[in-house]
Parts: structure tokens; C-alpha cells; sequence
């Protein structure tokens, strides 16, 4: 009875299935082996039959080869569009990279311009800096001589008409004096 369900397995098994009834095979020789038989004719046809079927181990069924024909041709279709989705996503990483690059460039050229920029202001503010000391300097001797000037007391306009006056005496007076006669 056992035999018989082993012969049913196996010939209900596809050829290229048969691998996974070794066990069974195993089980059977056990048992055949424990009833006082031998299993070696039976194992012979097994090894016989493992030799047969890695003969045509590379061929298979007009079934199977349409199964996997459209599992592989199913799988085919999946890769192709995880590819084109791949492809899309490729181009366009690749278009914004070469934005990013472009913009580096300009912002490269563009520091390299602050940077021009930059430099000639500092000379400037330089140059700058030597002349405000200079008319820092200036400005501050000119409020030292205002306040010198300030500092000197003021002649009021009556006191500049008499000196005025008094001048005048002292010339017409020094005239006066080298013309006059000294003898008495």
C-alpha cells in the first residue's frame, strides 16, 4: 500500500519535481529495509531514475516552458517599468544637477565679483581713513586758532576810534618834532 502511494506521487509529480520526493524514497527504503527486505534494486531504479532525470535537467515541459515563460515575461514587463520609471527619475536628477551646477557657477562668478568689489573698497576705505585723520587734524587746529582768537579780548568800536585818533596825534606830533627847533 505504501508503495503504491509513492507510485502515485511520483507519477503525478512533474519530471523536474521529482527531487522533492526524496524523502518519501527514503521512508520507503527504511521501511522495506525493517520488513527483512532489500531495498538496493529499488534504490538502483531511484539512482537510475536521478541519473535520467539530470540527463534532461536542462529541458523541461511545453507547460512549464509557458509557465515560466510568462512569470519571467511578467517579470519582465515589472523590471521594464521599474526601469523607464528609473530612467525618468535619472534624466531628471540629472537635468536639476546640472541646474545646481550652472548656478554654482554663477555664484561663483558672482563672489569672485563681491569678493573684486570687496578688495577695492578696502584699499578705498584705506585711503579714505588717511585723508579723514588728515582733515580731522586740520579742523582741529582751525577750532585751536578760533579759540585762540576767541581768547583775545576785543577791542570795542570807541576805544578803536580813539586809538585811531591817538595814532594820528603821535605821527602829526613826530613830524612836529623833527621839524622843531631846539634852541633856546
Amino acid at each position: 500500500m505504501i508503495d503504491q502511494v509513492i507510485l502515485d506521487k511520483v507519477f503525478h509529480t512533474p519530471f523536474e519535481r521529482l527531487h522533492y520526493l526524496e524523502g518519501e524514497f527514503d521512508n520507503l527504503y527504511n521501511l522495506i529495509n525493517e520488513r527483512g527486505g532489500d531495498a538496493t534494486p529499488l534504490k538502483d531504479k531511484a539512482c537510475d531514475l536521478k541519473d535520467l532525470q539530470e540527463s534532461y535537467s536542462d529541458q523541461m515541459t511545453i507547460e512549464v516552458q509557458e509557465s515560466r515563460r510568462i512569470e519571467v515575461g511578467t517579470k519582465l514587463n515589472e523590471v521594464s517599468h521599474h526601469l523607464d520609471t528609473e530612467s525618468t527619475r535619472y534624466s531628471a536628477l540629472k537635468a536639476k544637477l546640472g541646474q545646481v551646477d550652472s548656478r554654482c557657477e554663477e555664484l561663483l562668478k558672482e563672489l569672485q565679483c563681491l569678493d573684486n568689489q570687496r578688495k577695492d573698497l578696502s584699499c578705498r576705505v584705506a585711503a579714505s581713513e588717511d585723508l579723514l585723520q588728515e582733515a580731522e587734524r586740520a579742523v582741529i587746529d582751525l577750532k585751536g586758532q578760533i579759540d585762540t582768537l576767541n581768547a583775545i579780548k576785543v577791542i570795542d568800536l570807541a576805544t578803536q576810534a580813539s586809538l585811531e585818533k591817538t595814532e594820528a596825534y603821535v605821527k602829526e606830533s613826530f613830524e612836529d618834532l623833527k621839524t622843531f627847533q631846539w634852541t633856546s
